[in-house]
C-alpha cells in the first residue's frame, strides 16, 4: 500500500509521462495496423474483386492480389508524431490499388483495414495505454512500466 505522497509522486510521474505514455501507445497501434494491412496483401481477406483469369495465369505467385514480388508489401511502414500515428506504403503502386483505376478496380489494403480491423486497433491502442498507466502506478517507473507492457520494444 502506497502512502498518500507515494501515490502522489507516481502520479506526478504519469502526468509528465502523459505523452510518452500516448506515444508508446500509438506505437503499439501502428504496429498493429501494419501487420494486418500486410497480412491481407496476396488474400482476398477484405473481399477484394477477383483477379481475371489472365492474371493469375501471369503471376508466379497465382491467385494472390496485390502480391507478386512482395516489394509492395514490404514497403509497409508506421511513424508516430504528434499524437498521430501515420501507416503508408512507400511503394507508388499502392495508390493504384487503393483507389483502383479505370482498367483496375479498387483493391483498398489501407481502406480495408480501417474497415475489417479499425475497431480492433483502436481498442488496442487504448488497452495499451490504460496498461503502461497502471503499470506505471504500480511499479513507479514509465520506464520499466512501458518495457514490461510492451516486451522491450517499441519502434517506429
Amino acid at each position: 500500500m502506497f502512502s498518500l505522497l507515494e501515490f502522489l509522486g507516481r502520479f506526478m510521474l504519469i502526468n509528465a509521462g502523459e505523452k510518452a505514455i500516448e506515444h508508446a501507445a500509438l506505437e503499439a497501434g501502428g504496429k498493429m495496423f501494419l501487420e494486418k494491412a500486410k497480412a491481407a496483401i496476396g488474400t482476398y481477406e477484405y473481399g477484394w474483386p477477383p483477379l481475371a483469369q489472365s492474371t493469375i495465369d501471369r503471376k508466379t505467385t497465382g491467385d494472390s492480389p496485390l502480391l507478386e514480388t512482395g516489394e509492395m508489401k514490404d514497403s509497409g511502414f508506421y511513424e508516430v508524431h504528434h499524437g498521430e500515428v501515420i501507416v503508408a506504403f512507400s511503394d507508388p503502386k499502392l495508390v493504384y490499388h487503393e483507389w483502383g483505376t479505370r482498367h483496375h478496380p479498387p483493391r483498398p489494403v489501407i481502406g480495408g483495414t480501417i474497415d475489417h480491423h479499425g475497431q480492433e486497433i483502436a481498442d488496442h491502442i487504448g488497452v495499451v495505454f490504460g496498461t503502461i498507466l497502471g503499470e506505471t502506478l504500480a511499479v513507479g517507473s514509465l520506464a520499466v512500466a512501458t518495457s514490461n507492457v510492451l516486451g522491450g520494444h517499441s519502434h517506429s
